[in-house]
């Protein structure tokens, strides 16, 4: 159940949305635990958009105490439960013997008249789990890359990497006299095994091909690593 002002979005329980993020470094958080949920949209007025299940304000109109909208929403949730602001802007309350709840919207003072209400006792911080990504290069003389070319050594491109994360080159096309190499931030080629190697410092590591035939030869070589999580 929900009540969205300035700004639509979906809910799960009783939130409203910014009309701006400047400033708000919790959007994110509550979004994912909170609001990333199914929902529909009901227009209840120029200044807000009320989010079912049957949600009502009183009679349709939006009075105002201290600067605060009042809503008087019918929720989802059963009778007294705690229900806790994840913005930080407004006070906790809880729902009457019926599952309704009175919650105040402040003014839209630079962007922060909002709020996010569910249960209490949601605020844990958010997984975070690493992937691996896999990007592949083309090199061909019609291309941004160049081919292979015999007796020289080719750069590739960069990949930004974490330390201590496997990496894989797989060539994807015919190269038994094609080499392909890694160097690591400090420009030392990493031990390759079947392509394989691990990394043991983050940044930039540089891919090359070098080609034992004469003239050019196109290739295509694919490479899954690990990026930073930040810079």
């Amino acid at each position: 159940m929900g009540v969205i002002m300035q700004a639509a979005y979906k809910f799960p329980n009783v939130h409203t949305v910014p009309s701006r993020f400047d400033g708000n470094r919790n959007v994110a958080w509550w979004w994912d635990r909170v609001v990333s949920q199914a929902s529909a949209f009901r227009n209840a007025g120029f200044t807000a958009i009320l989010l079912p299940p049957a949600l009502k304000t009183n009679g349709g109109a939006f009075p105002v105490a201290d600067g605060y909208g009042v809503f008087d929403v019918q929720t989802g949730f059963d009778a007294n439960v705690h229900l806790h602001d994840y913005t930080g802007h407004a006070g906790d309350v809880w729902t009457d013997g019926g599952g309704k709840v009175t919650i105040g919207i402040p003014p839209n003072d630079n962007g922060l008249g909002y709020v996010c209400y569910s249960r209490a006792g949601l605020d844990k911080p958010n997984p975070v789990f690493r992937r691996a990504t896999t990007q592949v290069f083309e090199g061909a003389d019609d291309l941004d890359i160049g081919p292979a070319a015999g007796g020289k050594t080719l750069v590739i491109g960069r990949i930004w990497c974490d330390a201590g994360f496997p990496i894989d080159l797989t060539p994807q096309t015919e190269a038994s006299h094609l080499t392909f190499s890694i160097l690591n931030p400090t420009g030392k080629p990493l031990v390759l095994h079947n392509g394989k190697a691990q990394t043991s410092a983050r940044g930039w590591h540089t891919l090359q091909v070098s080609s034992a035939a004469q003239g050019t030869t196109p290739f295509k070589l694919s490479v899954t690593w690990t990026a930073t999580q930040t810079f």
